[in-house]
């Protein structure tokens, strides 16, 4: 029997292109699964989608443009930080295929560094999104005090979510109503699309194991370098500390650079720019 392709959501401007094709090779090293890749963005252009795809270049996947109208979270909280492709999942239910039951939305600034099918197959039935949490304690207590959350209601970061489709779909939150929460709510808002979703979803978030699924430069004070690289599947560069940056704070930009050399084949290019200072300098001293 024909298994059927995984589904994967990705939400990107231009500036993401190159670390989502760094994700999107760490995925598919580590899954030889067929996926179906959406690519949810407002202003891509055809260049960059074939970009993506020749860099890619993988017959394991497939590279779907769903572009999206905006215009309605005009009035949404944005930032340099927090661009307005950040809410754009909240709306995968009614952007994305009908035949399409479930998805794993994934943060363009990951690395997939295991067989994450026991992910996408995790049981959520009744839950509408699964993701991890990176808050404890005070901040919980902070949290749920600002957005009216419960103790057991969950706030999860947006970098990694298993988004049941079908059960959203049945719930039938409306558009409309997420957009009036935003705009009631968004003098409370610190990181705005986490805050919509673990307050518009509370009660139908299944928790994912952070250490697991969404581990953080954060966590290595808890979890060793080593025990993250032979037991984490997800790595997740949340935040400004990026590990396409030179100044980039910490252990886990390893797992990036290891990947990014290998699909851009940075070793290479820097091999050719020293053997042509070289080549350069000596041309010079002789004439």
């Amino acid at each position: 029997m024909k298994k059927s392709p995984i589904n994967i959501l990705v939400t990107i401007n231009k500036k993401y292109i190159n670390p989502l094709i760094v994700m999107l090779y760490s995925l598919i090293k580590n899954n030889s699964y067929k996926t179906n890749v959406y690519i949810m963005n407002k202003d891509l252009e055809k260049k960059d989608i074939d970009y993506i795809r020749e860099k890619v270049n993988s017959d394991l996947i497939t590279i779907i443009d769903i572009k999206i109208d905006d215009s309605k979270l005009a009035n949404a909280p944005v930032s340099k930080q927090f661009p307005i492709t950040m809410y754009y999942r909240l709306f995968a239910h009614l952007y994305l295929p009908k035949n399409v039951n479930k998805v794993l939305y994934l943060d363009p600034d990951i690395i997939v560094d295991k067989d994450i099918m026991e992910l996408y197959n995790l049981n959520i039935n009744r839950f509408c999104y699964a993701g991890a949490t990176h808050v404890k304690g005070i901040v919980k207590l902070f949290n749920d005090i600002r957005l009216g959350l419960s103790k057991k209601d969950p706030y999860i970061n947006s970098g990694v979510l298993m988004i049941n489709l079908n059960e959203i779909r049945k719930v039938k939150i409306k558009e409309k109503d997420i957009y009036e929460y935003i705009r009631l709510n968004k003098h409370k808002f610190c990181l705005p699309d986490q805050d919509v979703l673990s307050k518009v979803y509370a009660g139908r978030i299944k928790l994912i194991d952070t250490k697991i699924y969404n581990v953080s430069e954060k966590m290595v004070n808890s979890y060793t370098y080593e025990w993250i690289e032979n037991n984490s599947k997800i790595i997740h560069y949340c935040g400004k500390n990026k590990p396409w940056n030179d100044k980039y704070k910490g252990v886990l930009n390893k797992f990036y650079k290891k990947y990014s050399c290998e699909i851009f084949n940075w070793l290479g290019v820097f091999k050719w720019r020293i053997g042509h200072m070289i080549i350069t300098n000596i041309i010079k001293w002789i004439t």
